[in-house]
């Protein structure tokens, strides 16, 4: 129950400061393994995505796909595939790629 209770809070309560303090708290304490690496990155990618003006995040393929709520105007994609308002972006499946490749989404359509 307290594991649920703070999975609860790092993905929904927390901020990304909140979740900083944790990951340099849990180091302190030599916490930190890469499954806990893992879901603060993964908490962090939940939270940009929530924040963004996108309908759906999925990973299939090993490409991010996004569902776009409106298509960006001339803006330069990087190396993505852009179709209609669905934005593929070619990326491991690992937390840290996909916080990568959402934080420059994010600078695009911010």
């Amino acid at each position: 129950k307290e594991k649920l209770s703070m999975y609860s809070y790092i993905f929904e309560d927390a901020n990304d400061e909140d979740v900083r303090s944790l990951k340099t708290e849990w180091y302190k304490k030599d916490q930190i393994n890469n499954s806990v690496e893992d879901l603060l990155l993964s908490s962090m990618v939940y939270k940009i995505a929530k924040s963004l003006p996108i309908q759906k995040v999925s990973y299939k393929d090993n490409y991010l796909e996004i569902v776009l709520n409106e298509r960006p105007k001339n803006k330069k994609l990087h190396n993505w595939t852009l179709k209609n308002k669905i934005l593929k972006i070619k990326t491991e499946p690992e937390p840290r790629k996909m916080l990568e490749e959402l934080e420059k989404l994010e600078k695009i359509i911010s």
